[in-house]
């Protein structure tokens, strides 16, 4: 789009990028449960294990503080 409108700066292209970036995130954690139901898993085990947080808590709905709630 800043391409398109003649906008794209050194600026305004590291300030789209983290927009685009923030709202991926938004939207990668909004479908935690969608994409659980579907036997698909994109949160690194490693770390939930880190935090005490299990498959068992995905499957559970278990979102308390070792989640990030």
């Amino acid at each position: 789009m800043l391409l398109l409108f003649q906008s794209a700066t050194a600026e305004t292209v590291v300030l789209a990028d983290k927009i685009c970036t923030g709202l991926q995130l938004a939207n990668f954690c909004q479908d935690v449960r969608v994409d659980w139901l579907k036997g698909r898993l994109y949160v690194p085990l490693d770390d939930c294990a880190r935090f005490g947080y299990t498959e068992e808590d995905f499957e559970s709905q278990n979102a308390d503080r070792r989640f990030g709630s």
